[in-house]
C-alpha cells in the first residue's frame, strides 16, 4: 500500500510540476505592473466583450482584447482572441503580426515564423515588417527566408534611397551573417 501511495504522489508532485512549467510559458507575471494599469485594462476587455456581445464577428474589438490580453501577459488568451479575429477578418493584417508577436515571447518560433510570413507578404516595403519578420525567421532557425524577406524588401524600397534604410539593410544583412557564422553555416 505504501508503495502504491508514493508511486501516486510522485506522479501527482510531476504532474502539478508539468503543468507550473507548461502555464508559465502562457502566463507572464504582472506583479510589477501598477495595479490601476491592470484594472484599466480589464475594464477595456469589458467593454469590448461588450461590443462582441452585440456583434460577436467584429474583429477589432477581438483584436484589442487579445492586445489586452498580451499586455496583461495572458498569452494563451491573446492568442485565442487573435485567432478569433482572423477568422473574423483575416484581412485585418496587423493581427498576423502582433499574433507572431505572442509566439515569439513564449518561444513558438515556427508559429511565429509563419504569422510574421503572412504579415510580411502584404507589407514587404514596410522597415518595421522586414526587421520582424527577418529576427523572427532567424529564432526560427530559416537564414534563407530571412534573407529572402530582405531581398523582397530591397527590391520593393529599390527607388527609396535614405540613411536609414542604408543602415537598416546592413544591420539586418549583418544579423544573417551572424547567424550563419554562429552556426557554422559560412566559416
Amino acid at each position: 500500500m505504501n508503495k502504491k501511495l508514493f508511486a501516486l504522489t510522485g506522479i501527482l508532485i510531476a504532474a502539478l510540476l508539468l503543468n507550473a512549467c507548461s502555464s508559465g510559458k502562457w502566463q507572464g507575471d504582472i506583479s510589477n505592473l501598477d495595479q490601476g494599469w491592470i484594472d484599466q485594462q480589464y475594464k477595456l476587455i469589458e467593454e469590448f466583450q461588450q461590443k462582441l456581445d452585440e456583434s460577436p464577428d467584429d474583429y477589432e474589438a477581438l483584436f484589442e482584447i487579445g492586445f489586452r490580453y498580451y499586455q496583461l501577459e495572458d498569452y494563451k488568451k491573446a492568442v485565442t482572441y487573435y485567432k478569433k479575429a482572423i477568422e473574423a477578418n483575416p484581412d485585418y493584417l496587423v493581427t498576423y503580426n502582433n499574433l507572431a508577436t505572442v509566439y515569439e515571447t513564449v518561444k513558438e518560433f515556427d508559429l511565429a515564423a509563419e504569422n510574421i510570413m503572412i504579415y510580411f507578404q502584404n507589407n514587404q516595403d514596410n522597415s518595421e515588417a522586414v526587421k520582424d519578420a527577418v529576427r523572427i525567421l532567424l529564432k526560427d532557425n530559416d537564414p534563407e527566408n530571412a534573407q529572402t524577406a530582405l531581398d523582397a524588401y530591397a527590391d520593393k524600397t529599390r527607388d527609396e534611397d535614405s540613411s536609414g534604410k542604408t543602415e537598416l539593410m546592413s544591420d539586418l544583412k549583418q544579423d544573417i551573417y551572424d547567424y550563419e557564422v554562429e552556426h557554422g553555416l559560412i566559416n
